[in-house]
């Protein structure tokens, strides 16, 4: 005779019904996470760009002491949104080269007026 073991005469569980819950709030917690992403890092690419126009270029020179000075008046104006812009200017004569540049952030509609200089 064959004897049976009292465990295996038991029912065994649905595992569907344990994985539904779970599945559900993973879900949820997914939407939640691409819902909360959206919101945050969307607005930060749709913002618009600033278009800087160059609105005044003046330079001029001249000795400030025993030095001579080459100085450049840059005019920047805002056609976009808010953001950062870098001004640069090159100055290139008597064999010597050099570049300076200024990084600023430009306001809207307002003129915005930066002084590079050369010794």
């Amino acid at each position: 005779m064959i004897q049976r073991n009292s465990e295996s005469q038991k029912p065994k569980p649905d595992l569907k019904n344990k994985i539904k819950p779970i599945l559900y709030v993973s879900v949820g917690i997914l939407i939640g996470v691409i819902i909360i992403a959206l919101v945050v890092v969307l607005p930060f690419f749709m913002r618009p760009k600033p278009k800087p126009e160059i609105v005044l270029l003046d330079g001029h020179d001249g000795f400030q002491g025993l030095n001579y000075v080459a100085y450049i008046d840059v005019g920047v104006k805002n056609n976009g949104g808010e953001g950062w812009v870098t001004v640069y200017a090159e100055i290139e004569g008597a064999g010597k080269y050099e570049k300076k540049n200024k990084q600023c952030i430009c306001r809207l509609e307002k003129p915005n007026n930066y002084n590079l200089f050369s010794t």
